[in-house]
């Protein structure tokens, strides 16, 4: 018999409400870490888990099942990217842009 949290696609799965940020942050960052690795065949749920000393239940409430877990990672590192591009072009924005400047 299926339960509905077993039918829910893999992307949906919400958050829990008990789990802290920073344990999904930790989360988040293993998984990253262990795709640099090995690549995106090579990672598991436990040796994500391991990482942060949690067991897979956590991965699971959190993210629902392995392909969850890679969605948000590469969500989160997507985020991370896109806020360095921000600060870089807040950082050039006082440079000047004409030709002869630049030049």
């Amino acid at each position: 018999m299926m339960t509905s949290r077993s039918r829910k696609d893999d992307a949906s799965a919400s958050a829990n409400d008990d789990t802290p940020p920073s344990v999904r942050h930790a989360l988040l960052e293993a998984t990253l870490a262990l795709v640099y690795i090995g690549g995106f065949d090579g990672i598991s749920l436990r040796s994500v888990s391991g990482e942060i000393g949690k067991s897979t239940t956590t991965i699971f409430q959190n993210f629902g099942r392995r392909q969850g877990l890679l969605d948000a990672a590469l969500d989160h590192a997507l985020a991370g990217e896109h806020l360095r591009h921000e600060a870089m072009l807040a950082d050039i924005g006082a440079l000047p842009t004409d030709a002869e400047s630049m030049a």
